[in-house]
């Protein structure tokens, strides 16, 4: 298959997978300055870690690992891939978004915060679904956001970690 080929099947998948679940407006307007409700930027760091232990934590045993993978939640793997040097990750992942596996290092901690709640406010015709928020969406499913501020702080503190 073509690479080509293969990124426009990942796109259908994330599709697929996604617009039924938040339902995207066709109109939808940038929003940037807004606060998503009960979203806070700062993170809590998992327990058990320590500021000189970061460098060191393994990202799958983290809360955030399982939302990452998990289809009902966050499935970042469906259309993000994640390299880990220190393990062999054996999950299929996409490859029609950008790799996530320095994402740590390129952005901050409230940027990454506002990929995950709502990626339209950085990039208005991003594909990537808003995890955090519902403005602007049509007919949702959900009458709340795929992930509430907890989960999303769990996420954060693994993308952190992608360096």
């Amino acid at each position: 298959m073509s690479f080509l080929s293969q990124s426009f099947s990942s796109l259908l998948v994330c599709l697929a997978l996604f617009l039924p679940i938040v339902g995207f407006a066709q109109d939808r307007l940038p929003f940037v300055g807004v606060t998503p409700v009960g979203v806070t930027p700062v993170g809590v760091i998992p327990a058990g870690v320590t500021s000189a232990s970061m460098a060191q934590v393994d990202v799958t045993q983290l809360p955030g690992w399982r939302i990452m993978q998990d289809s009902r939640l966050g499935n970042c793997i469906t259309c993000h891939q994640i390299t880990l040097p220190y393990k062999v990750l054996k999950e299929q992942q996409g490859n029609f978004a950008p790799a996530l596996s320095q994402v740590g290092a390129k952005y901050s901690r409230e940027q990454l915060l506002q990929w995950v709640v709502d990626a339209r406010v950085l990039k208005p015709q991003t594909l990537m679904p808003p995890y955090g928020s519902l403005q602007d969406l049509s007919a949702p499913i959900l009458n709340k956001p795929v992930l509430d501020s907890s989960q999303i702080n769990d996420v954060i503190n693994v993308l952190v970690q992608l360096k």
